[in-house]
């Protein structure tokens, strides 16, 4: 199939060896008003795109979609599809990642999902290191209705004790959760954060081993901090890397477009009334002896 610059290309070129205008769009089969047409370049054209150049040097993993979210923000009134030949106009692109292919075969989707905000907290552990190449643990505490990190502490260990103390921190700011889901590791089935959930009112919910899609969200935080912010980032010390992962939780509760809530943010979602009642989905367990592992 021939494009229409292509067949532009095509009567230029017999207009050149003296062909009348009309005759050579006729033999080209091109509409005369198309080859009179000139394009009319908008008078703002070059400051969008130096604005988006701006913002992709800001965010470096975000694409055009995400751009033209933060452009709305700003006022700047762009549809997608003037984003997007701006965007290839600067010449921009966000390299592709290379995937690892599944390798375990899909089983049943986990149970308890978050209905509100607060309902279910998806907790989980991910390693990065310093310069001096010690490691890093950092514990992920997120809402997995509202895909909010509600806390992003980080250590060179972390015992059971400290995550209890971590969801003991946020459950007073926030309330507690009905249930915590995690995996079978040892800081999340141990007597310590038994006895917390207890104290509480919430469970624990655990996910079958070997199956990390039944805590898919925090999951896919991981994978996205990891591709926004620490293969950017070099740590020298713990507290230096507090601080960052701390400014970057902001950043990704306040600003972060998330493509799964509408390209709202995790923080402006919250605000959002889902029309349920955290407080009605707990399942208090007062008189009940904490157990070692809770099945899901």
């Amino acid at each position: 199939m021939v494009s229409p610059t292509q067949k532009r290309s095509a009567v230029e070129a017999l207009v050149k060896r003296g062909r009348s205008i009309s005759a050579s769009c006729k033999r080209i089969g091109l509409a005369r008003s198309t080859w009179m047409y000139e394009k009319r370049i908008p008078h703002d054209e070059e400051a969008a795109i130096l604005h988006i150049k701006d913002l992709a040097k800001r965010f470096p993993r975000f694409g055009y979609r995400r751009i033209g979210v933060m452009l709305k923000r700003e006022g700047r009134a762009m549809n997608s599809k003037r984003v997007q030949r701006l965007w290839q106009l600067a010449g921009l692109q966000v390299p592709k990642r290379r995937r690892k292919k599944r390798t375990w075969t899909k089983t049943e989707p986990w149970p308890d999902r978050g209905k509100c905000k607060n309902h279910v907290w998806t907790v989980d552990f991910l390693f990065d290191r310093t310069t001096d190449g010690k490691s890093i643990k950092v514990l992920s505490v997120l809402d997995e209705y509202t895909r909010e990190c509600i806390a992003l502490p980080c250590a060179r260990g972390m015992t059971a004790q400290d995550v209890a103390r971590v969801l003991d921190r946020v459950a007073k700011e926030r309330g507690a959760p009905a249930f915590v889901r995690s995996d079978n590791g040892p800081e999340f089935i141990s007597i310590a954060l038994q006895e917390w959930t207890a104290t509480c009112d919430a469970q624990m919910r655990y996910v079958k081993p070997g199956s990390p899609w039944q805590n898919g969200c925090v999951e896919s935080f991981h994978d996205k901090m990891r591709d926004e912010f620490l293969q950017m980032e070099t740590f020298i010390t713990v507290a230096e890397a507090r601080v960052l992962l701390e400014n970057w939780r902001m950043q990704y509760n306040q600003i972060r477009p998330h493509s799964s809530l509408g390209y709202l943010t995790p923080e402006a979602f919250a605000a959002i009334p889902c029309g349920a009642d955290s407080a009605s989905l707990h399942q208090p367990r007062k008189g009940q002896k904490p157990s070692r592992v809770l099945p899901c």
